[in-house]
């Protein structure tokens, strides 16, 4: 039985005279034999790789990359024509006919059958000057045209020409989106009668061209549940223009008077699109009332 001795020494502190004490002692260590280990199993048979594939570009030259998007920044647009282009290949059968007897290669094969080069330059015709606008436009290749994609928080009108492989970009009006969403909501009520107005209110100018749709829902207060009392566009009568915004006189809508009754509540949702030139987006603006059993309203106006 194989074995061996060592002698291991460790130092340790006493804890009365706090001194170093070096204590050895003779440590044995014996050897086992393992446990036989598994025996092992065949793999699995090879299989035959399947045949190259073969590429023929007829040409001498090398094959330039191809440039299919590029991003830029929107404040250089217009400094260059930008160009993307593409490597165009046609699947052929029939190479085992181009070679030499014997050759081992797939029969279908890969021809080299030009270039797609498009040109794309963009015109600022916009009101507003190029630089005050930031962020990052992403031109591709699509096809055989070129496509621009600009920040969605720019909204602007364009027009594009396509001729003899060159694209022609016009801005002609631009704005932030965040312009057209200035808005404010409220809800107040009337002096004389407590009756409830919504009042949407523009916090700073709209920008020339962008467009409003309004929209309103009223609900009324059931003993479960909610019941469905107008929806859809808000009458003219009903809805009043100011200097920067819009009031919305609830008890001219056409519902039924009993719900607008002290004690009753409704629910009244609004609903108002921004529109500028093929871009929108709707804010909405959701808000309970209750009709106080006497006339007065600390939020009266």
């Amino acid at each position: 039985d194989p074995h061996i001795e060592r002698r291991v020494c460790i130092d340790r502190t006493d804890k009365k005279t706090k001194k170093t004490v070096t204590e050895c002692r003779t440590v044995s260590y014996r050897c086992e034999d393992g446990a036989h280990g598994h025996d092992g199993r065949n793999g699995q048979p090879g299989r035959d790789g399947l045949p190259g594939k073969l590429t023929l570009i007829p040409r001498m030259r090398p094959l330039r990359p191809a440039i299919e998007r590029r991003v830029i920044d929107i404040r250089d647009i217009t400094r260059r024509t930008w160009t993307l282009s593409r490597n165009r290949w046609v699947e052929r059968d029939g190479a085992l006919a181009l070679l030499a007897p014997g050759s081992v290669v797939a029969d279908e094969y890969r021809l080299f059958a030009g270039r797609t080069t498009v040109r794309h330059r963009f015109r600022w015709r916009a009101k507003r000057p190029l630089a005050g606008f930031s962020g990052r436009v992403r031109l591709e290749l699509v096809g055989n045209d070129s496509i621009a994609h600009f920040p969605p928080d720019i909204w602007l009108a364009r027009s594009i020409k396509r001729r003899a492989g060159t694209t022609t970009e016009t801005i002609t009006h631009a704005i932030r989106r965040d312009e057209a969403l200035r808005l404010a909501f409220a809800l107040k009520t009337t002096k004389k009668n407590g009756r409830p107005i919504v009042v949407i209110t523009e916090t700073a100018p709209t920008p020339a061209g962008v467009t409003t749709g309004l929209r309103i829902r009223i609900d009324g207060a059931r003993l479960f549940g909610w019941k469905r009392l107008y929806e859809g566009a808000i009458p003219p009568h009903a809805l009043q223009r100011t200097d920067n915004g819009w009031r919305i006189a609830i008890d001219q809508l056409p519902l039924k008077k009993k719900y607008l009754q002290p004690g009753r509540r409704i629910r009244i949702r609004v609903q108002v699109t921004r529109g500028y030139h093929g871009n929108n987006a709707t804010l909405r603006f959701k808000k309970r009332h209750d009709f106080p059993d006497d006339e007065e309203d600390e939020d009266d106006f």
